[in-house]
């Protein structure tokens, strides 16, 4: 998972650059104590376990479902007035980011979205279905050159 949470990483990173932070979801938003380094906005990513399928030659097909969490820090109070200008960004971002992953070669259909308040923060989170795929190379074994020993001669007529 690690190799397929740094391809998911850098391809939000590169095509969303107004997150300013990535990371692997630990349970910074339920541990906000222990977590001190939350960045908005910023995004936090957890895999689900991988059903795998065995396929020909030793391959495998794997699917899985992955959520990003958004992470916002808490808008405006709305009985102070607020224009809710924030919600626009935020529902910005979260389109951008289905765009986005739905781009991604391994990110399959959206299975569900919701968004929530913590204590210090706004998430909008979405889930996708992930098809992985592990492959085996081929082994084969070199043959051993033959040995050609002996001259080979030719007659060569040339008509007149």
């Amino acid at each position: 998972m690690y190799l397929t949470f740094r391809q998911l990483a850098k391809h939000i990173r590169d095509t969303i650059p107004d997150l300013t932070w990535i990371d692997r979801d630990k349970g910074q938003l339920e541990n906000t104590a222990s977590y001190n380094s939350i960045i908005t906005p910023g995004a936090l990513i957890d895999f689900d376990k991988i059903e795998w399928k065995g396929l020909s030659r030793g391959n495998q097909s794997g699917i899985s479902l992955v959520t990003v969490k958004l992470i916002f820090s808490l808008p405006s109070a709305t009985h102070e007035g607020a224009d809710w200008n924030e919600y626009e960004i935020f529902e910005q971002l979260s389109d951008t980011l289905y765009e986005q992953l739905s781009g991604h070669p391994a990110i399959g259909d959206r299975r569900g979205s919701m968004d929530y308040f913590t204590e210090s923060f706004y998430v909008a989170e979405q889930t996708f279905e992930l098809n992985l795929y592990q492959t085996k190379p081929i082994k084969t074994i070199p043959k051993p050159a033959p040995d050609i020993t002996g001259t080979l001669s030719t007659t060569i007529q040339i008509p007149q």
